[in-house]
């Protein structure tokens, strides 16, 4: 699967995929060239394989959103990453939280 920007320029809020509510899947032999997060796993994602792909540009492996609404349980669990390369990502892998404190609408967050 190739996923691509159309853009020239890189633009946010372009992630290549997001996962939400999700169970037991399997990213493999991906390409993603974005802006953004190049795959995102949020609320509520386990089970989630990212194998034999590629990544240019963008933020890299985004661990969250979580903890974005006041008093919304939310999780993540046992995401593996395997034989990924980057190329002028941000990051290879990030977690991404919520401060508590919202701004604006959605929140911003803060990322470690």
């Amino acid at each position: 699967m190739a996923v691509k920007d159309s853009e020239d320029a890189p633009t946010q809020n372009t992630d290549g995929v997001d996962t939400f509510y999700s169970n037991r899947i399997t990213f493999k032999n991906w390409t993603v060239t974005c802006g953004d997060d190049n795959i995102s796993t949020k609320a509520n994602s386990t089970n989630i394989l990212i194998q034999d792909s590629v990544f240019h540009g963008g933020e890299g492996i985004a661990i969250g959103s979580i903890g974005q609404y006041p008093g919304v349980y939310e999780r993540i669990e046992n995401v593996t990453a395997e034989r990924v390369t980057c190329f002028g990502t941000r990051y290879a892998a990030y977690v991404k939280t919520w401060t508590g404190v919202q701004q604006n609408y959605p929140p911003n967050g803060k990322r470690y």
